[in-house]
């Protein structure tokens, strides 16, 4: 199996756009009472405003997955975390169903980890079990067992508890 992490350009927008819709979807199941994660009357999830931002913005990076040549996924890096000594933040991660519990996700995080050199944090919903266990085993695995996982309150007006993992790969 051959997995590609490329970074991805404006002539990939429109592809992440779309994945992200299903993104969207999948991550709806753990969202319960959050109004902007209702299922729309329209029937298709949109995207938060900041999506554009990761070909407008210096301190965003956006990639693409590819398996065998096959688009499978992509991951949107930042600099915003929880905390003011983040240097990086996984944003967004998705693998598409087909290609998950195959270790396509474990190379690509391995893969991003290794581009940018910092203070690292990963968000995970607190309902979300099977990210929460990926995370973990990724993070304790890549960090050699050297991070901290704490709870985090976010968001206005409707606050929302994330779990953040930080670690240091510098």
């Amino acid at each position: 199996m051959t997995i590609e992490v490329l970074e991805a350009g404006e002539e990939w927008a429109q592809a992440i756009f779309n994945m992200g819709r299903i993104y969207v979807y999948d991550m709806s199941e753990y969202m319960d009472g959050i109004d902007n994660w209702r299922f729309p009357d329209g029937g298709q999830y949109e995207l938060d405003d900041y999506f554009p931002e990761y070909w407008r913005d210096d301190a965003r990076w956006p990639f693409i997955v590819k398996v065998d040549g096959e688009l499978a996924g992509f991951v949107l890096v930042n600099t915003v975390g929880a905390f003011a000594e983040t240097d990086y933040n996984i944003a967004e991660f998705f693998i598409h169903r087909k290609k998950r519990r195959q270790g396509v996700g474990e190379a690509v995080a391995r893969n991003i980890f290794e581009r940018f050199e910092g203070q690292w944090e990963v968000a995970r919903m607190p309902r979300n079990t099977p990210a929460i266990g990926f995370w973990d085993r990724v993070v304790a695995d890549y960090s050699d067992g050297n991070f901290t996982n704490t709870r985090h309150e976010f968001g206005e007006p409707n606050p929302h508890t994330m779990l953040i993992l930080r670690f240091d790969n510098g």
